[in-house]
């Protein structure tokens, strides 16, 4: 029997050691570690002090990215039709050869763009993790601001195409929003975590450290991450009516100069305000190429359980539909109803608002009543559908006010996901399987705008298309399809999500993953929190239990021997 299991052995007690009298790893600091405050929070005046200039580069990004991403399709669409010497809002509305063109211009530039987000988006997370946090920040805002310069040379020239497509990937080259709003997200949480210096802590396991951060701060990392949450989404909202605005009064290029300037003001002042949160310990490290490829994330989860590749299966199909539906909106409502740039702005804003809506509110209602992650999925995933199969037969332009205001269910697909692939995969690659979520976002961002556009493209005025079909309803009905594989994809889930486990003293543990992303109320957050303690001090007190041992079979050996 073990030293451990008698609970004695040479007069020393083990199993129940004193935490203070146990052996500890050399520390590079002097001294003892600070004391972990209790479970708590900050008050919120607090969070905002620390949080105010993170919280306005999340609005303002998000706000400047979607004034120009919802505009793209429809300045192509005004660049051909004055190319073609139709100057009304009625004949530019109705050119099928001017859609046609146009959407293929938007397809060949927005995966220009997206290809290059993608090949990028893992390295500048080794650099977020090993170098700098604000260099992870800086250069994407940098980079969209190059791109959304680059955007002022749009023109209806098929041979200026290649020079423009090529410029649009050396800028994208630096990041993108995805970037931006991923490094916001790991800003935060080291402002808030800031109390606790995890240079100090060297004796601890990471999982341990992160684990008794997370305890003492878990009610301030919740406020915090729905307050960027809030803000990116606030931006997702104005931004599409904003630009649409400054189209209408100013000029469709002014919208993409004055979303430059802003991301160029932002990598100024970032550069003198914010100060470098990235843990000392931590910079200088060296860069995991391995992780550094863009297809990483993607094999990880992939290349997982059958329960992981099928939910990977469900979102890159859901997040295809959304971005792919979504992106063809404004060439439809221009073709079908010759709606004016202004229109086109709010009934996208709208659509933004109601998903931002269904995330913050209707998301925490559904788990307060008990819904499951897969419930919930599919929820989404129908709403979405039936959306877009509504879409296909308005036949006046007020109806797409109201589809827009009920795609509640459009924003939820996203963050339920998250969680759920942060539960399956192991708990030391918690950070990872964040940045494969992304990295599935961004493919997703490659994919669609290059299937949908095309498909409206083609449909324009088509041989053998019904006239049902002719005027871009075809989008809409390849989107339904695409919403109901996703939902016979979820349909094979279970309701109970996959645990990670992980073997621990013979047994067959529970290894927890938390994401303050997570969508499980405050109480089942705290659960998996203390779960994910009782895993680290179990595993402390094993490590304890056979250095003791070691300990005594020394002392036994004749002294000769020592």
């Amino acid at each position: 029997m073990s030293s451990r299991d008698k609970g004695v052995s040479g007069g020393k007690v083990h199993g129940n050691r004193n935490p203070e009298d146990r052996p500890r790893a050399r520390s590079m600091s002097p001294g003892p570690p600070p004391e972990i405050p209790e479970p708590g929070g900050l008050p919120l005046g607090e969070i905002m002090s620390r949080l105010w200039f993170v919280l306005l580069i999340g609005f303002m990004a998000s706000m400047a990215f979607m004034a120009t991403f919802t505009l793209l399709s429809e300045m192509l669409l005004h660049e051909e039709c004055r190319d073609r010497g139709l100057d009304t809002e009625k004949s530019c509305a109705h050119s099928d050869s001017a859609h046609k063109s146009a959407a293929k211009k938007f397809a060949a530039i927005n995966v220009a763009m997206a290809s290059a987000s993608f090949i990028i988006t893992n390295y500048i997370g080794q650099i977020v993790h090993c170098r700098s946090r604000k260099l992870g920040l800086i250069v994407p805002l940098f980079g969209s601001a190059g791109s959304f310069l680059a955007l002022l040379f749009v023109s209806s020239s098929t041979k200026m195409m290649p020079v423009l497509l090529a410029a649009l990937v050396g800028t994208s080259l630096a990041g993108s929003i995805f970037n931006i709003l991923a490094t916001i997200f790991t800003i935060t949480a080291d402002l808030i975590t800031a109390d606790l210096n995890m240079d100090h802590v060297p004796q601890l396991s990471l999982g341990s450290a992160e684990s008794l951060n997370v305890r003492s701060n878990e009610k301030a990392l919740t406020t915090s991450f729905g307050l960027v949450e809030g803000a990116s989404w606030l931006g997702f909202v104005v931004g599409p009516s904003l630009g649409h605005m400054i189209a209408t009064y100013v000029s469709f290029k002014a919208t993409f100069f004055i979303a430059s300037v802003i991301n160029i003001c932002l990598a100024f002042a970032a550069m003198v305000i914010l100060k470098e949160t990235l843990p000392q310990i931590r910079r200088g490290q060296n860069f995991e190429w391995g992780k550094s490829h863009p297809f990483f994330g993607i094999i990880l989860l992939f290349g997982g359980s059958v329960y992981v590749r099928r939910l990977g299966t469900v979102v890159m199909v859901g997040l295809l539909a959304v971005i792919g539906v979504r992106s063809m909106i404004p060439l439809y409502l221009k073709k079908r109803f010759a709606m004016s740039t202004n229109e086109l702005g709010w009934v996208q804003s709208l659509g933004y608002a109601a998903g931002a809506f269904g995330l913050l509110v209707i998301l925490p209602h559904l788990r307060r009543y008990k819904f499951s992650g897969r419930e919930i999925i599919l929820l989404g995933m129908s709403g979405g559908c039936a959306c877009s199969l509504c879409f296909m037969f308005i036949d006046e332009g007020w109806q797409s006010y109201l589809i827009s205001a009920a795609s509640l269910s459009t924003g939820l697909l996203f963050p339920v996901s998250r969680a759920l692939f942060s539960r399956a995969i192991s708990f030391d690659s918690r950070a990872t399987t964040l940045a494969a979520c992304g990295s599935l976002e961004v493919l997703s961002s490659i994919v669609g705008p290059l299937i949908f556009p095309i498909i409206y493209s083609e449909s324009q005025g088509a041989n053998g298309v019904p006239g049902w079909l002719a005027s871009g309803q075809m989008v809409f009905l390849a989107g339904a399809a695409c919403y109901l594989l996703a939902f016979a994809a979820a349909m094979t889930l279970p309701n109970t999500p996959e645990v990670h486990g992980s073997s621990c003293d013979g047994m067959q543990q529970e290894a927890p993953s938390y994401t303050m992303l997570d969508t499980d109320s405050l109480e089942d957050q705290m659960n998996r929190i203390q779960n994910t303690i009782n895993f680290e001090e179990k595993k402390d007190d094993q490590n304890v239990a056979i250095h003791d041992e070691l300990d005594d079979h020394k002392k036994q050996l004749p002294l000769v021997n020592r």
